[in-house]
């Protein structure tokens, strides 16, 4: 079972289902399984996506997640605990749609199904500020810094690899490594960047800012646009 380094503070939700106990064929009885809460937790080496199941059983259980393109995940028998399951390549937002959770014990009888829906991450940008410099000589300016804030509205974690931002018909990128001080936002959950630019020849007058956030995969996951006028 993986155990990532890092743990998410924030437990999206809780989930309480106790599984009746029904008769198996032996004489023995299907068992007992309570899964108490879950919430998501990144590796810090990897970067790879968990989604944690915490149970108490009556007996060891076998556990499975089925994802929503039909492949299977297992975690080995145990009988109380937790079990992580990864959801995504190092650095790759979750796909959305449905996770079913399915609990065997140890004869392979089915003692519970739990099924997780999941919209996906919704990234809003908001409190952009700006720097700029007056170069009085050329007539133009240069945008020197971007202030900008992402919050996550949906239910499975974002990745933030790159930032692009277009202005005046000039674009400048800046790369997962320039971010600080996470890369990473949860449901529910607030990032704030600074960076340095070196967007010049910036004439004067009204100009549509854009920005645009990519995932490691360069999948659009995020778009803000907004008019400013530069100002020194």
């Amino acid at each position: 079972m993986k155990k990532p380094l890092r743990t998410s503070t924030l437990v999206v939700s809780c989930i309480v289902v106790i599984a009746s106990s029904i008769a198996c064929g032996s004489g023995t009885e299907a068992g007992e399984f309570e899964l108490t809460e879950w919430d998501f937790e990144i590796g810090v080496t990897s970067g790879a996506i968990y989604l944690n199941v915490y149970f108490r059983a009556s007996g060891d259980v076998t556990l499975s997640l089925t994802y929503p393109e039909g492949t299977k995940g297992y975690a080995a028998q145990q009988h109380y605990g937790s079990a992580s399951f990864q959801m995504a390549s190092g650095f790759e937002v979750p796909k959305a749609g449905q996770y079913t959770l399915t609990v065997e014990n140890q004869w392979g009888r089915l003692i519970n199904t739990t099924t997780f829906d999941f919209a996906g991450p919704s990234l809003a940008g908001s409190d952009v500020s700006l720097m700029w410099i007056w170069n009085e000589s050329l007539g133009y300016y240069t945008l020197e810094e971007l202030g900008f804030a992402l919050t996550n509205g949906g239910d499975l974690p974002a990745w933030v690899a790159r930032i692009d931002i277009c202005i005046d018909g000039k674009c400048e990128t800046i790369p997962a490594s320039a971010l600080y001080p996470a890369t990473e936002c949860f449901p529910g959950g607030f990032l704030s960047f600074r960076n340095s630019l070196s967007l010049d020849r910036i004439t004067p007058g009204e100009k549509i800012l854009k920005v645009g956030i990519r995932d490691s995969v360069d999948q659009v996951v995020c778009t803000y646009s907004s008019t400013v006028m530069p100002s020194a």
